[in-house]
């Protein structure tokens, strides 16, 4: 007998009839009618080609065959009930798996610090694999398969499919980095004194240019680039002994600026926040240990 051929209510209704060994008790004890069990009763015959229950005053007997039957289906719905009705079978505590998070390296400078230490205290059995943004699209990385969960700065000007869940953790503005008594920094920070030096590029994530550079050629400005790399952490190590300027976000540069020995202060033009983003594939809305991870994520950002 081939399973995919088998209507599986038909063994529901096979277990209510060896139980109460009568049509209409067994029927309403599942919600089916007399004429419905009845109808089911003949299928099953029809399926396992014996009689099943034969008449024996006002009950029925079983066959020798529905009594070699009825353990093992009795067995099996027992198991797929326990399966259906089972309780949450994700303990932080004593689940042993790997996420592999895609993250951009500032982010993965301030939080992976924090995550770490969170899941060493709640869930021990939980291990990471990270991996960089600089040359990835979190769209593609998710979409493919190759992370878990991606978190970062998504690219405004790309929309994201619908299959791709965005869940905004944190918004942020960039600060302008210098080293201390910079004589740009001697007082408030002009546009003029701050594009009278050398400049440090960050240009993560592949582009050829950055915000800023973008928001200065609208306004019809220009900074001299001294330095151009593609990695924000560099930046601030650049900064000692000369003249140049870098600019970050503000979370990166207020955590890095006292090792450093640098100053920051807000820049002297408007640029939109940058928003720090969660994202994941839809297919995991509603793995549990997923959602609890993201959950983790959301309340470390709070």
């Amino acid at each position: 007998m081939n399973l995919r051929s088998v209507d599986l209510n038909l063994l529901v209704a096979f277990d209510a009839l060896l139980q109460h060994r009568h049509v209409t008790r067994a029927g309403k004890s599942i919600g089916l009618s007399q004429s419905a069990m009845s109808n089911a009763l003949s299928r099953l015959r029809g399926m396992f080609d014996d009689q099943l229950l034969v008449r024996a005053g006002p009950n029925m007997d079983p066959t020798p065959r529905a009594m070699e039957l009825h353990g093992p289906i009795r067995q099996a719905l027992a198991q797929i009930d326990d399966s259906l009705n089972q309780e949450s079978s994700f303990i932080p505590s004593t689940v042993h798996q790997t996420v592999r998070l895609a993250i951009s390296e500032d982010e993965a400078v301030l939080f992976l610090p924090r995550l770490q230490t969170r899941l060493s205290a709640v869930a021990p059995g939980i291990d990471l694999s990270v991996r960089g943004l600089a040359n990835s699209s979190p769209v593609d990385l998710l979409t493919n398969g190759e992370c878990d969960i991606a978190m970062g700065r998504l690219n405004p000007s790309m929309p994201t499919p619908p299959y791709i869940r965005r869940q905004d953790l944190l918004t942020q503005r960039f600060a302008c980095m210098a080293r201390r008594g910079h004589p740009a920094f001697d007082g408030p920070l002009s546009i003029e004194k701050y594009l009278a030096f050398p400049h440090i590029q960050v240009t993560p994530m592949g582009r050829a240019t950055s915000i800023v550079d973008d928001k200065l050629a609208q306004l019809g400005l220009e900074r001299r680039i001294a330095v151009s790399v593609s990695l924000s952490m560099v930046a601030p190590f650049l900064l000692a002994g000369t003249d140049l300027i870098a600019n970050l976000p503000e979370r990166l540069a207020a955590s890095v600026a006292p090792m450093l020995d640098v100053e920051v202060r807000e820049l002297p033009i408007e640029i939109d926040p940058l928003v720090t983003s969660l994202g994941w594939h839809k297919r995991n809305d509603d793995d549990e240990g997923h959602r609890w991870f993201r959950n983790l994520i959301c309340e470390l950002n709070s």
